[in-house]
């Protein structure tokens, strides 16, 4: 089944709409996730003037301020393999879809296993409190 955000968007939202292939995340389904923010992504982000540069690298760096750089890599990720199977988070597992901006603060490196089939990774989470997630 394809979904269409179209009907939800206006010029004053744009590019707001990438949050809803998140809400699967909530119900214990991290491999629909994974695979509606991939569409979503593919559907409305380019590598062109129109679109946001730089949408397909393996790598990327935050850096909060005064902070040190927390690395995220997919090294296997692709068109394809767009299925998380293991994340570690500085070297140790991380079994739930989501990092804390105090985790993002301390750094470090996030890295992700990638492949085409979808996996039960991280099923059991269901939006615990994990507050505060963002600081005050």
């Amino acid at each position: 089944m394809r979904i269409s955000l179209s009907e939800w968007q206006c010029p004053q939202l744009a590019g707001t709409h990438l949050h809803y292939g998140y809400l699967y995340d909530f119900s214990g389904q991290p491999w629909r996730t994974q695979f509606r923010v991939r569409q979503i992504a593919n559907d409305y982000y380019r590598n062109r003037p129109d679109g946001v540069a730089g949408n397909t690298v393996p790598q990327a760096h935050a850096r909060p301020p005064q902070r040190q750089a927390l690395v995220v890599s997919a090294p296997r990720n692709s068109a394809t393999r767009l299925y998380i199977q293991a994340a570690r988070l500085n070297g140790r597992p991380l079994d739930v879809p989501v990092v804390t901006y105090a985790q993002i603060e301390a750094g470090g490196a996030l890295e992700f296993d990638m492949a085409p089939v979808a996996s039960k990774w991280a099923p059991d989470w269901r939006g615990a409190p994990l507050l505060p997630v963002f600081p005050p």
